[in-house]
């Protein structure tokens, strides 16, 4: 199984092509690109959250392109995140031309597979808000996913949904029961374990539970896998690979026997001090696990 890494973990990336390096340096063969931090951000308060930047050269996608053949990184995931259900719709359609963008990029990159955030009606994508369980949110994320679908068909990609405990699709069940209401086979699901505690959920003895209930309803559907931890506590304090609470050996014994073929991108490190130590636990636990 191959590993990969989130891009915008490596801080402190001069350029693109930096990125496609230091990943190859690190022993790792997969990135999950975003061109955001490397562009003048969308204006609005979602843009230092990892919004997709209002415009992507195509002289920068050319260079990434030829960045992943030199180095041998794939480019196996594009991030393609911005507000879903933003209560100001203005902001939630350029998000849809910023996600045409990114398709558009790759046809460029050969990336089959673009990540989305469902958003939230707080102040920004990944801030919690009650409304997110209200029937107006369910309404505009399905208006919006089924406008994400139709270009996702035309550009031939695979759009990939997380649980997210701050946006709209908080649980598997709301996964679950957004995919049958698309009916899409362009619709899948990034699974990040991380993201499937809720506040207040974690604790080390909830860990089997938490993602064997998510395998459970998701597994069939998963696209790609993010290698984020969090750490055991009342809220939830994300971290790199291993320093958590998150069942990775259950995890990978699912992923293989579902047959799960694609890589782990690894996620949640707060400095690029700790990304070594993530690359060689995942690596550890992919030999253990004889993947």
């Amino acid at each position: 199984m191959k590993i990969g890494i989130m891009s915008q973990e490596l801080t402190g990336a001069s350029c693109v092509r930096d990125v496609f390096e230091r990943i190859r340096d690190l022993g790792c063969q997969q990135v999950q690109l975003s061109f955001h931090p490397f562009l003048p951000p969308y204006p609005g308060p979602d843009s230092p959250m990892g919004r997709m930047p209002a415009y992507i050269p195509q002289e920068m996608i050319e260079k990434a392109a030829e960045a992943s053949r030199d180095t041998g990184v794939e480019v196996s995931i594009m991030a393609g995140t911005w507000n879903m259900i933003a209560r100001d719709m203005n902001d939630r359609d350029d998000g849809f031309l910023q996600l045409e963008r990114t398709m558009q990029a790759c046809r460029v990159l050969g990336c089959p597979v673009i990540n989305l955030c469902t958003g939230s009606k707080g102040p920004h994508m990944w801030c919690r808000s009650p409304e997110n369980d209200t029937l107006k949110a369910w309404t505009d994320i399905c208006v919006s996913m089924e406008k994400a679908l139709t270009l996702a068909e035309h550009y031939s990609v695979t759009l990939g949904l997380e649980v997210e405990a701050s946006n709209v699709i908080n649980t598997p069940e709301k996964a679950v029961r957004l995919m049958g209401e698309m009916k899409s086979e362009r619709l899948k699901i990034i699974l990040d374990g991380a993201n499937l505690f809720r506040p207040g959920e974690c604790r080390r003895e909830n860990a089997s539970r938490v993602l064997g209930h998510a395998f459970e309803l998701l597994g069939e559907s998963i696209a790609a896998v993010h290698g984020k931890d969090v750490k055991e506590g009342d809220d939830l304090d994300f971290t790199w690979f291993g320093n958590g609470i998150v069942d990775f050996d259950l995890m990978l014994s699912l992923l293989r026997d579902l047959g799960y073929e694609g890589g782990i991108l690894l996620h949640g490190a707060h400095s690029e001090a700790e990304i070594p130590r993530a690359v060689e636990n995942l690596r550890r636990k992919l030999a253990d696990a004889r993947m």
